[in-house]
């Protein structure tokens, strides 16, 4: 019998700040290592949609909830590993893990079914600091109820249109107000820094550092300290160029930064 995230969770926490607290405390009784991958993704999903509420309703800070992001993505780096996802297989596979949190979640509450959560998720993505927070001890129908606004804020926008970033989520990882952060497969930086960085000091790599993308930027250092052979130095000046063209033809968000593609090896502050 295939294994499934609701079949693993006792609900059995009944917390004074509502239901989000109940399905944080829920699936912190999880003996996760016993858990087959999608389970664990499932769970990853499920654990930050809860963070994410206890954020909205003051109980979580936005480093907590921060936290919780953070080990989410290394739930989809590890769980695609252990599963032995061959190409094309990690779509489906993230689908099948948030439907499994999804058939969780609507046990505790008739409202949390799978458009709430991934509107949820990418609402609160697109806005980062600027979602509503209410103060620490507001009710669980309070922040239900904000969360339902922005939701339906959302559909009406503009930004409906890319609800495919929930589905595999980038949840919003913010590295500070000026620079960027890691999302899954891509990072969000501030144009002007980043292209500053990239004409000043492309050579050394620095622009990648600071976009998070740390593997090419140690490539990029490696490269700029074997400027005695001629081929590295050609290949370092074509790919700056090249990035700095892409820089400033990349369109920005509302808040001055341009998206770009993560990298293989990734940080975050």
């Amino acid at each position: 019998m295939e294994q499934r995230l609701i079949d693993a969770v006792c609900k059995t926490h009944n917390l004074a700040c509502g239901i989000f607290g109940n399905i944080s405390d829920d699936l912190g009784a999880l003996n996760i290592p016993e858990l087959s991958p999608l389970v664990r993704m499932a769970y990853a999903y499920a654990r930050r949609f809860a963070a994410a509420g206890l954020y909205v309703q003051g109980v979580f800070s936005h480093e907590q909830y921060m936290y919780i992001c953070t080990v989410f993505f290394s739930y989809q780096v590890t769980t695609a590993k252990d599963a032995c996802l061959r190409p094309g297989e990690d779509v489906p596979f993230q689908e099948e893990a948030l439907k499994q949190a999804a058939e969780l979640l609507i046990t505790y509450d008739h409202r949390f079914n799978i458009s709430f959560i991934k509107f949820f998720g990418t609402a609160l993505y697109n806005q980062g600091t600027s979602f509503p927070v209410l103060p620490n001890g507001s009710s669980y129908e309070m922040a239900v109820n904000v969360i339902e606004r922005q939701i339906a804020a959302y559909v009406n926008s503009p930004l409906s249109n890319n609800l495919q970033v929930a589905v595999t989520p980038p949840p919003h990882v913010t590295r500070n107000s000026s620079s960027g952060f890691y999302a899954g497969n891509t990072v969000r930086v501030d144009k002007i820094g980043y292209l500053v960085m990239a004409f000043f000091v492309g050579s050394f790599g620095v622009h990648k550092f600071y976009a998070g993308q740390v593997g090419y930027g140690i490539i990029y250092l490696l490269m700029c300290l074997t400027s005695f052979l001629v081929i590295p130095v050609l290949i370092l000046m074509v790919c700056v160029w090249w990035e700095i063209i892409e820089a400033l033809l990349a369109k920005t968000d509302e808040k001055g930064r341009i998206t770009l593609k993560a990298g293989f090896i990734n940080t975050r502050a």
